[in-house]
């Protein structure tokens, strides 16, 4: 069964500069709710999915916005994510604090500067060792942590790897833009100025710092760095965002090196 109905849409609000009134402007347009299954379709019609405006071309239904919050995600220690699709893809819009891999097994804390400047394993922290810092900045991992074949993602989630960062940062504009994209507006989370920040894609990138190869800690405020799967045999790639501009930019990096982990559902 099919169902339309007709609703007064509020498009737009805004205020004029001169008088200072706020104007409202109305259109009358149908949404479709319900099974999609009767046509013809005429285009043009719109539809609510649940969890997106659709619009019909023709053809297919196609997103109109092309972000959208999906729902939760929980981890295998409980933590509860919020998730957000951009285009095809479906990735947490917080950092990973999972202190388990999916299939149970622990990933060590490690806390001691030397023993953590020697790991060839996975691992976590927190930047200063300050467990106040989990929310909303999550865990620092290693990149051994991250590239574990036992995966430190939920269920039906992974690490991104570097083509699926590709994916993202190239939908969003390319190296140069993406990252004004995928920043938290506003000073809470990042340094001053926090350049050209929209969180357009509702990415929610937070400046968590990292942890160096040598224990010592670094960024705060200043950069949000998350890493891919993909490596050399002593470096890991990750993707970065910084406070200064709006780039989002890939490098290589020591292994030891800890950085937040963002999780990418499974197609």
């Amino acid at each position: 069964m099919k169902i339309l109905i007709t609703l007064f849409l509020i498009f737009l609000t805004y205020t004029l500069p001169v008088t200072s009134q706020n104007v409202k402007m109305q259109v009358e347009g149908a949404i479709q709710i319900g099974d999609v299954n009767e046509y013809p379709i005429e285009p043009g019609t719109i539809r609510w999915t649940g969890k997106d405006f659709e619009g019909w071309n023709g053809f297919t239904w196609v997103s109109l916005t092309k972000f959208q919050i999906e729902s939760t995600i929980t981890d295998i220690d409980g933590h509860v994510y919020h998730t957000v699709r951009i285009d095809t893809q479906v990735w947490m819009a917080e950092n990973l604090r999972t202190t388990r891999y999916s299939n149970g097994d622990a990933i060590p804390y490690v806390e001691e500067s030397i023993i953590w400047s020697g790991l060839a394993i996975g691992a976590y922290c927190w930047y200063h060792s300050e467990a106040e810092d989990e929310i909303p900045f999550g865990k620092l991992y290693n990149w051994f942590a991250a590239a574990d074949p036992k995966n430190v993602c939920p269920m039906g989630w992974h690490v991104p790897t570097r083509d699926d960062w590709d994916v993202l940062v190239n939908f969003l504009g390319g190296p140069n833009g993406a990252g004004g994209k995928m920043k938290e507006t506003g000073t809470l989370h990042w340094l001053n100025p926090n350049d050209g920040a929209s969180n357009a894609s509702g990415f929610t990138g937070l400046g968590g710092g990292a942890r160096n190869y040598n224990g010592s800690t670094y960024g705060f405020g200043e950069y949000g760095n998350c890493w891919s799967t993909y490596g050399s045999a002593t470096n890991g790639l990750y993707r970065e965002l910084n406070y200064y501009n709006t780039e989002s930019e890939e490098f290589f990096t020591d292994k030891r090196i800890g950085l937040a982990i963002r999780c990418l559902k499974n197609k």
